[in-house]
């Protein structure tokens, strides 16, 4: 296949910007959009000329927030090419700020939300009270588009792609068997832990049998809290049944390895690695229409082979 640009910082922001102009037109204007804006970058950036939105983007992000490179990264590419300003809040200020809201307008700071953009929330963590949960709901229940909305939030869980790896799922919703087949071609053999899965002491079997080809998941994410190879026997037999319903089983990976040099602390490093590639794509839809659905670049990470864990910033992830 052909080598395709990397343009993760073009294409973001784009989208960004393309999900605000849709916002004015659907809360403020409400005229029918123009296809060519979303078409062509020199028509949208005339567009948002036109518009002069004072609508914010809103970067929903942990307290002491350190993940924020790309964040400003995006912020910046927001600003400097389309004039779109950007304002960063905690769940719990967000529920604070909004919880005598009588209208579905998003305010930080006073001032309108057009774009809800997700960098927390996605760890019980990010939950440690009532004014966190209210901000989750104020902005879900709020007219700004969410990225992600809760349903496609959950869709990404890994109990659900358990669901979605059962045979017969994903026929439900795509019809082209072609289709289905390259997306079945990609998935990993899963296991449901629960006892209402019918496939629990099938897996149970299997990891005790040959636990080195599995890892046991939790719901999390950020890395840190899988179970790799010998200790998942273990892990199984010290949890009981409410405990287990929580994890899934998943077949593991082998990644090609390769000898490469890195850089860490100021030194340089020669050692087995193993890389991964994940592909950014942008979709923006309703109910009942997809506006926008493309390639928007990618991200290639590696870890020294010896290592279970890939995480950047637990230290791992280059």
């Amino acid at each position: 296949a052909p080598y395709q640009e990397n343009r993760s910082m073009e294409a973001i922001p784009s989208a960004f910007a393309r999900a605000l102009v849709l916002y004015e037109y659907k809360c403020n204007i409400r005229t029918q959009l123009s296809k060519e804006v979303f078409d062509d970058e020199r028509q949208l950036k005339a567009e948002l000329a036109r518009q002069k939105s004072s609508t914010l983007v809103l970067f929903v992000v942990q307290p002491d927030e350190r993940n924020i490179a790309d964040q400003r990264f995006l912020e910046f590419e927001l600003l400097s090419r389309y004039g779109i300003r950007s304002v960063r809040k905690t769940l719990a200020a967000i529920g604070e700020e909004n919880q005598d809201r009588s209208d579905s307008i998003l305010r930080a700071n006073e001032e309108e939300v057009a774009i809800s953009y997700f960098r927390a929330g996605y760890t019980p963590d990010d939950y440690p009270n009532e004014s966190c949960w209210l901000g989750r709901e104020l902005i879900e229940s709020s007219r700004s588009i969410k990225c992600p909305d809760i349903a496609t939030h959950l869709l990404g869980t890994k109990k659900v792609q358990q669901y979605l790896a059962k045979d017969g799922v994903v026929e439900k919703y795509i019809f082209d068997d072609e289709a289905v087949r390259r997306i079945r071609a990609t998935f990993a053999t899963q296991y449901g832990l629960g006892v209402h899965d019918d496939d629990r002491e099938l897996g149970i079997a299997a990891a005790k049998a040959s636990p080195e080809l599995f890892v046991l998941k939790p719901q999390r994410e950020g890395g840190g809290n899988n179970i790799f190879g010998a200790g998942i026997p273990s892990h199984i037999e010290s949890m009981d049944d409410s405990a287990l319903s929580a994890f899934v089983l998943q077949e593991r990976f082998f990644p090609t390895v390769t000898r490469s040099m890195f850089v860490r602390s100021g030194e340089i490093f020669e050692s087995d690695i193993e890389s991964e590639l994940g592909i950014f794509g942008v979709l923006i839809g309703s109910d009942e229409k997809v506006f926008l659905n493309e390639y928007s670049g990618h991200l290639l990470r590696s870890k020294v082979a010896s290592s279970n864990e890939t995480g950047f910033m637990l230290g791992f992830g280059m």
